[in-house]
């Protein structure tokens, strides 16, 4: 395995290991907010000397009453 293809590993590991950090406390302040969430997925993919990061959370916030 080259050097380049470590480094790469490892900053994949290191993006998904923050994503999923990141999606949990999103996660958590919407609950807190009373909010339904309805998709949240994240990939990361190797692509020639890069990487492609696709991320989609949607959520739906109600209104608060007065």
């Amino acid at each position: 395995m080259s050097k380049t293809s470590v480094n790469i590993g490892q900053s994949i590991d290191s993006i998904k290991t923050q994503l999923s950090t990141y999606g949990t406390q999103i996660q958590e302040y919407l609950k807190n907010v009373n909010a339904t969430v309805e998709n949240y997925k994240f990939s990361i993919e190797k692509k020639d000397n890069g990487l492609v990061i696709d991320i989609e959370f949607r959520a739906t916030v109600q209104g608060m009453e007065s």
